[in-house]
């Protein structure tokens, strides 16, 4: 049993198909059958137990997972399927979308945050994945990619990083030069 409103699909037991709430608790259920009601419910000892539906309660059925629209099958060229959301990238104006149709002709998307679907012709239409990094893993991410820009410039051969001592003074230069302070 746990004490909780709204399922918490992302922590519930893989096989658990459905959440039946009993005032403030929820138990995960599994095999439900609609006809007798017959399912199985996760006991707190983390048994699954045989029950029976009580029409009184409200049952919750686990959301089915949208298809993800993956780098992998954009660095490959493939364009997401229908239901996967990503960014349209139309006439350098991006859009982020999920996919209600596409065909080597048009593409049609629900706009993420618009009561609307936007029609848009396939020929020079990108796709990109939504980037679910939080704004200090971009700001990480890009500190880092600049300091290897600024010591990559800085040494054309990797022996000269470290000099014959062992200390890593050419790094502490180079970053320094490059503006770098605390």
């Amino acid at each position: 049993m746990t004490d909780i409103k709204q399922p918490d699909w992302d922590n519930a037991p893989e096989d658990a198909t459905h959440c039946e709430f009993f005032g403030r608790f929820g138990f995960w259920i599994k095999d439900w059958d609609v006809a007798t009601g017959e399912h199985s419910f996760l006991n707190t000892s983390g048994l699954w137990m045989l029950g029976t539906y009580a029409s009184n309660r409200a049952l919750t059925k686990r959301p089915t997972k949208s298809p993800v629209y993956t780098q992998v099958m954009c660095d490959a060229g493939e364009p997401p399927l229908v239901g996967m959301e990503c960014e349209i990238i139309n006439c350098g104006n991006n859009h982020k979308g999920v996919i209600k149709y596409i065909s080597t002709s048009y593409v049609i998307v629900k706009l993420v945050g618009l009561n609307h679907e936007q029609h848009f012709h396939a020929k020079g239409l990108k796709f990109r994945p939504i980037d679910t990094r939080t704004d200090k893993e971009k700001a990480r991410e890009a500190a880092i990619n600049e300091l290897v820009k600024v010591l990559s410039n800085s040494y054309t051969d990797t022996t000269d990083i470290v000099n014959a001592d062992g200390n890593f003074n050419h790094y502490a230069e180079a970053l320094v030069k490059a503006g770098y302070s605390k």
